[in-house]
């Protein structure tokens, strides 16, 4: 019976230590990942502030493309009204020049595509500053 009590001693006792090992092994462990975990969330927070900080610029950055496309936008129309503009003097400064060069009346309406009033008009006013 005593012996049988040493061997139930012997195995308790060796289960103990098994125990023991097993838990200091699960305890370094557990340290290992809990500083695993605390470098993993710093990083997270860093990567969570540059994440913010590129929304912030792809925001800004945003608004300055909207900005940049409303002021295209207002320089086309602009453009396109100067281009109107000189569509429409385009024949009469043909005609100025034309009267510079001694054409007549008639060349002047065949050419610009002028009514007589309007030719008459501009030889008038070119006369008028070649008096002067």
């Amino acid at each position: 019976m005593i012996l049988e009590w040493q061997i139930v001693t012997a195995i308790t006792a060796g289960l103990l230590l098994f125990n023991l090992g097993i838990v200091t092994v699960l305890w370094r462990r557990n340290r290992k990942l809990a500083a695993q975990l605390h470098i993993l969330q710093g990083e997270s927070t860093e990567l969570r502030h540059e994440i913010a900080g590129l929304c912030r610029g792809a925001v800004g950055l945003g608004e300055r493309i909207s900005r940049i496309e409303n002021r295209s936008r207002r320089l086309k129309s602009r453009q396109e009204q100067l281009e109107m503009r000189d569509i429409e003097t385009r024949p009469y400064d043909h005609a100025i020049r034309m009267v510079h060069n001694g054409a007549n009346i008639d060349e002047i309406m065949k050419v610009c595509n002028l009514g007589r009033n309007e030719a008459d008009l501009i030889m008038t006013m070119h006369r008028v500053d070649k008096a002067s």
